[in-house]
């Protein structure tokens, strides 16, 4: 089994653990614990944490991916790890200072649905540091081809201490206010770590060698990086904006409640984070070395197993949405239809594959940012029209227009530029074969008992198997070499 491989299959058994302790802490213990107010509060403060923090490394995470081969040596990558600090500090020096020029007029924005939020909107200074620096730091160590640590500590650690800081908090160890700043700190802990792990792999250098930096076209690196974070900032800003719209137009309540819907999906898209962590360096390599039938390769093949992986998750997740409410307050039961959507747009997502790191790694990437730019708007509009009218099915809705409109951009443009294209009707009958166990299943006899469940799901998981041997999209002995990987590693413990 290749190395990309191997380290595709270990970071998303990483994620999956991560997204086993974030589901007992959305799932089970946040909703149980907070009230609906205070979960929105922290829901809104990092999504909007978030948002900011990919504007103010100014592009440098996206130029690491891109220009990171070329500056790669042995002796520190003439101090490229200096660049990573030099432009996110200034980024933060820019953005920070706008967040307080117009802080009088957000406050405004949410004083009458959201007052809390606005007792804390300070937060979001630090907190959009330590998220940005994060973020850097975790492409740093892609570009090293070392991502199972970060992907632990981000998806594993920083959810375990969150639990805690929840109990505690639930059993008036500390206040409010102590609670939302030590759930920052908690992120601040994972910088230090992060820190701690590249000085111990790599050994970079602050030091930057300025007079190299200029001999690599730097004006067009520079240029690439801030028109990436713009990129970036749509990115990210189309999965945040129908959070920060429902504090802006319903309440913090409300935004707590559709968090739980809005994180069920990301159990589904789990595996396009652990493809895209490998896949990235790759596809920016074989971009370096004019080397398309690689990058052909890497589409076809991540479109194939997404597929096929995502369906079987879609599918399960779906059938199981009764029991899973089951361990929740009756409150948040409103938030179940838009489950429904937001899956769906989710498993469209991961069919069309690795597009965007194609584009953005290209030399087009520029197109990619004209169709994120183009996105984000269309999502403001589709909040801003169906939220006051529909509530949060209305947020669901706009979130998936959004994303469908955006990954039928990247396809047609990938399509019309290079000629590849993935697809073939196999793709076709994976989603007619989701779309008809979810909907059976979902209006059968079964109940929610627990051998009633386990009939249920024990039948979903042979008939998809089954299925999915017939139509072949990848390799039958491809799960034979997933549970051969994983004895090995294993055994070597």
């Amino acid at each position: 089994m290749g190395v990309i491989k191997r380290q595709g299959i270990t970071n998303t058994v990483v994620i999956y653990i991560g997204l086993f302790v974030g589901f007992i802490n959305v799932i089970y213990i946040q909703p149980k614990l907070l009230t609906t107010e205070v979960l929105g509060l922290i829901r809104i403060l990092f999504a909007s944490s978030s948002i900011v923090a990919m504007l103010l490394p100014l592009g440098i995470g996206s130029i690491t991916i891109k220009y990171f081969p070329k500056y790669k040596n042995d002796t520190g990558h003439h101090g490229f790890f200096g660049l990573l600090f030099l432009f996110t500090i200034i980024g933060f020096i820019i953005f920070s200072s706008l967040l307080l020029l117009f802080k009088g007029n957000i406050i405004e924005m949410y004083q009458k649905e959201s007052f809390l939020f606005t007792q804390y909107f300070n937060v979001i200074i630090p907190f959009c540091l330590v998220i940005a620096f994060n973020a850097i730091f975790g492409i740093y160590c892609q570009a090293l081809f070392k991502s199972t640590i970060p992907a632990f500590l981000n998806d594993v650690v920083i959810r375990v201490i969150n639990i805690a800081l929840v109990v505690l908090y639930y059993l008036k160890f500390y206040s409010l206010s102590t609670f939302i700043y030590s759930f920052t700190l908690s992120y601040l802990l994972q910088t230090f770590c992060l820190l701690i792990y590249i000085y111990k792999v790599d050994k970079p250098k602050l030091r930057i060698d300025f007079k190299f930096f200029k001999t690599q076209d730097y004006k067009e690196v520079i240029k690439y990086g801030l028109l990436l974070s713009i990129t970036a900032f749509a990115s990210l800003g189309i999965k945040y904006t129908d959070t920060i719209f429902i504090g802006k137009y319903l309440s913090l309540s409300m935004v707590g409640i559709y968090s739980i819907a809005a994180f069920i999906p990301t159990i589904i898209e789990a595996p396009v984070g652990a493809i895209e962590r490998i896949s990235n360096a790759k596809i920016a390599d074989s971009w370096s070395k004019d080397n398309l039938a690689e990058i052909e390769k890497i589409y076809k093949e991540s479109t194939n197993y997404l597929t096929l992986f995502g369906g079987l998750l879609v599918t399960m997740l779906l059938i199981n949405i009764d029991f899973l409410y089951t361990f929740l307050p009756q409150v948040y039961s409103v938030a179940k239809p838009a489950i429904y959507i937001l899956c769906f747009s989710t498993y469209f997502n991961m069919i069309t594959g690795l597009n965007g790191s194609i584009i953005f790694s290209s030399k087009n990437y520029y197109w990619g940012s004209l169709f994120l730019i183009i996105m984000l708007v269309c999502s403001i509009t589709l909040n801003i029209l169906l939220i006051p009218r529909f509530g949060i099915i209305g947020a669901a809705f706009s979130n998936a227009i959004a994303s469908f409109a955006f990954n039928l951009l990247k396809f047609i443009f990938i399509k019309n530029k290079y000629q590849f294209q993935p697809f073939n009707l196999k793709h076709l009958y994976f989603i007619i074969l989701v779309s008809v166990l979810v909907f059976v299943f979902n209006y059968s006899i079964f109940e929610n008992n627990l051998l009633e469940l386990i009939t249920k799901n024990s039948l979903v998981l042979v008939c998809y198997y089954f299925a999915s041997r017939k139509i072949e999209i990848v390799e039958n002995n491809f799960i034979t070499e997933i549970f051969t990987h994983l004895y090995d590693k294993l055994r070597s413990r």
